[in-house]
């Protein structure tokens, strides 16, 4: 058996970071899905489901593979791996002491496959898991600005605006104007201050989050790092 070759790379995850909408997006028919409602992701304007995702793959040449298969090497195949996700939801952060095991049982099903004759194995993830020890800082988000609602993540309303001016220079420009300000002289320091000002509100209102961000950060490094 030849030497195995591997090969790590990254790509930004889809967003948000769900299931349903993470794992159609990164599989290899991706690029041939729109966005649906809600978090949902669409082809030819049907919702993808597991069982449409699977068929869709197929229509594209996939063979699927459960997970005890090997499949034919000369063709191109998708297969499935793993339990991180309902672990996850079952376990809480316990999912941290057994989390060994998903790269341990991923790696002989790579090498399963390998010997079965496949020349290559490409290994993605749609999402993972963020543990934070103090628990996850909360945000409140009012639900009419939102077409749907998580608790971790939400899709925005069209038009829908925040306690911050952050859409547009327009206010800057007319309030410059109504207090005579010349804006040749005056008005790129004028900026600064305003959207200085801004910042300095935002880092006061969530200092807390921002705090407690912070501490988990410094609390995830390694001894030897803090």
């Amino acid at each position: 058996m030849q030497e195995a070759v591997a090969e790590v790379s990254w790509r930004f995850s889809a967003l948000p970071g769900i299931t349903r909408t993470a794992k159609p997006v990164v599989s290899p028919v991706g690029p041939l899905l729109s966005s649906g409602n809600g978090f949902d992701a669409k082809a030819n304007g049907s919702k993808i489901t597991a069982d449409s995702l699977r068929r869709t793959l197929r229509d594209k040449g996939y063979e699927i593979l459960q997970s005890d298969e090997t499949g034919f090497p000369d063709r191109i195949a998708w297969t499935e791996f793993g339990d991180l996700d309902s672990m996850g939801h079952n376990r809480g952060w316990k999912l941290a002491r057994e989390v060994w095991r998903s790269p341990r049982d991923l790696a002989g099903r790579i090498t399963a496959l390998l010997e079965a004759g496949w020349s290559e194995v490409r290994v993605i993830t749609d999402h993972g898991w963020l543990l934070m020890p103090d628990g996850l800082p909360k945000v409140e988000l009012p639900e009419h600005l939102t077409v749907v609602r998580k608790g971790r993540c939400a899709r925005l309303k069209e038009g829908s605006r925040t306690f911050l001016p952050v859409s547009s220079s327009g206010h800057l420009l007319l309030s410059q104007y109504f207090i005579g300000m010349d804006q040749e002289r005056f008005g790129l320091f004028f900026d600064a201050a305003i959207h200085t000002g801004t910042l300095l509100a935002a880092v006061l209102f969530f200092r807390r989050v921002l705090l407690a961000m912070a501490r988990a950060f410094l609390g995830s490094l390694p001894p030897g790092l803090r």
